[in-house]
């Protein structure tokens, strides 16, 4: 008999639903780092519109002191934090500091306290994100052990310094500071420089973006990793003595790869040491490793009693097992054949009653046409996404649409999901919908999804001028960023990509919104003239998204009755 005995199906099943959750995850925090991004720049533009001439802030004037009416907004947005997050009150500045601060001060302390906001959503964003990882992977080893789902100690390991100097939680502040500090030096350099606003916010946005992502998206993956092996492993050390590390893959690093296969007791791991992740960005695992079965099931009856329970454990390590209730539940949402498309118009009624049924779900679902002509319904109840991995084939050459979640949207397609998935897949044609346009993208020739990146790499570069070109509002950034990206992506790359709006209906909602919404604002910048558009929060204008919200959902229902 083998010396060691895996538990291969569960450490798949989990691995699958982590990736899901993880880049469910990373889709939120790299929406609130955009909106971010947008509100720190509407920030900059006021100052080059009330310190600046011919685009050039006046440097010797942001050595003036902050006007009182600023002041007053940084001490209200303390309050604010302080009220929302308590336990990070300890995070904000000395009240009285802020009195003395002059105009770059005041807007370098505001761009910390953005900072210290961010760090408090990214660390509830990954705590509620590892909970569950925890209770999932605990859960799956309490399964096989024959426990009730989550009836061992469960323990959240994410507060656990794993690497011997901080925690997940400390990381994220010190990446905050890091971030603060970077992009303090980069305005007040911008500043002395005399770079225009276009320029400097360039050089801002990449930092912010950039930086932000790359130290969420690490510690999402690193923390994911360690959460997933120690929780199981708090179960499996309970009957097991011995574990074997097992690198992820063949392009291991070659500090995993000179572990892999050694064994090791669990009472003596150490993550970082002998117990994975050994490093960021890590996402090996291990092995339950036992020398003699018979020797431990005699030990286990010893123990607990119940041969028939020591052979079923057995038998799951073997890989007979079950799946997690969770992963279940994401691979119930089976594809379904429900017709045949062999004309535009067949393809279109399929198309039509696909948005009528799914243009308000509460989660994705998806209708591909495949290259016979086939049409396939991929419909999902799990926050994972779809669940398509047994039937990729079918991508090669189809057609494809699915639904942006409700109340969620990018006002695009999703470049790191949904464009890589085209091109990993090999479909011809995606599409998607929200409430407000639908997006569309063909594949090109030639073009692979690294060279559509690069390509969209630098039109995140380049965006802030374009919006500029092309007549866009700072207000407008959240909307038209993004799709102006992968607009010039794949103009840049030859490929056919647009998106339009969806019903008539909604554009004359936006429209007639949007003028109402001018007018508050123009009305409220006149008695708060230093003031930050985004901070526009009257009574007005919470009754207005109120209203726009609830004749939304009217004109959703109307096509729901049409149906």
């Amino acid at each position: 008999m083998k010396s060691s005995i895996y538990w291969p199906q569960r450490q798949e099943e989990l691995a699958a639903a982590l990736e899901k959750d993880e880049a469910a995850l990373k889709r939120r925090l790299l929406r609130q780092y955009e909106a971010e991004a947008a509100k720190l720049e509407r920030e900059i533009a006021a100052y080059y519109k009330r310190y600046g001439e011919d685009n050039i802030v006046k440097y010797a004037d942001l050595f003036k002191k902050l006007p009182d009416s600023d002041i007053m907004l940084l001490i209200q947005r303390m309050d604010e934090f302080e009220k929302k997050y308590p336990e990070y009150a300890d995070l904000m500045p000395i009240r009285e500091s802020i009195y003395k601060l002059n105009r770059l001060e005041g807007l370098q302390q505001s761009i910390r306290l953005q900072q210290r906001e961010l760090g408090a959503i990214t660390n509830r964003e990954l705590k509620e994100h590892l909970a569950s990882l925890a209770y999932k992977s605990t859960g799956a080893a309490d399964k096989i052990m024959g426990l009730a789902v989550n009836s061992s100690a469960m323990k959240l390991f994410s507060g656990t310094a794993w690497s011997g100097e901080s925690d997940f939680s400390q990381r994220i502040w010190q990446n905050t500071d890091k971030l603060a500090d970077y992009l303090n030096n980069d305005i007040a350099n911008g500043f002395a420089r005399g770079d225009s606003y276009e320029r400097l916010i360039k050089n801002v946005r990449s930092r912010f973006i950039n930086v932000a992502k790359n130290d969420a998206y690490r510690l999402v993956y690193t923390e994911g990793t360690y959460v997933m092996n120690e929780s199981s492993a708090s179960v499996f050390e309970k009957d097991f003595e011995d574990y074997e590390f097992q690198v992820a893959d063949s392009n291991a690093c070659p500090v995993c790869k000179a572990l892999n296969g050694k064994k090791f007791k669990f009472s003596q791991r150490v993550p970082g040491r002998n117990f994975p992740p050994m490093h960021p960005w890590c996402r090996c695992h291990y092995g339950v490793a036992v020398a003699d079965w018979d020797k431990w099931q005699d030990e286990y009856v010893k123990k607990h009693g119940g041969k028939g329970s020591s052979n079923r454990i057995i038998s799951s390590f073997k890989g007979a097992g079950t799946v997690s209730d969770d992963y279940d539940n994401f691979k119930k949402a089976k594809k379904t054949v429900i017709g045949t498309a062999k004309t535009e118009a067949e393809k279109k009624a399929f198309i039509d009653a696909f948005i009528k049924k799914y243009e308000n779900a509460e989660f994705e679902n998806m209708l591909m046409i495949d290259k016979n002509g086939a049409v396939h319904l991929f419909e999902s109840d799990y926050t994972a996404g779809i669940y398509y991995d047994e039937y990729k084939p079918l991508f090669k050459g189809s057609y494809n649409i699915h639904n942006h979640p409700r109340n969620e949207t990018q006002y695009t397609f999703s470049p790191d999901q949904d464009v890589y998935t085209m091109f990993e897949e090999d479909a011809a044609v995606m599409e998607a919908f929200d409430y407000k346009y639908i997006y569309h993208m063909e594949r090109a020739e030639g073009v692979t999804f690294e060279k559509w990146d690069e390509a969209r790499c630098d039109a995140e570069q380049d965006v802030s001028n374009i919006m500029f070109e092309r007549g866009y509002a700072l207000e407008e950034y959240e909307e038209q960023r993004l799709h102006l990206i992968i607009e010039e992506a794949c103009r840049k790359c030859g490929m056919n990509y647009y998106r339009r709006k969806r019903k008539i209906e909604f554009s004359k909602l936006d429209k007639e919104m949007m003028e109402r919404e001018k007018e508050i604002i123009k009305k409220w910048k006149e008695a708060n003239p230093h003031m930050i558009i985004g901070e526009c929060n009257t009574p007005e204008m919470k009754a207005l998204i109120k209203e726009w919200k609830e004749r939304y959902a009217a004109i959703v229902e109307k096509y729901k009755d049409e149906e």
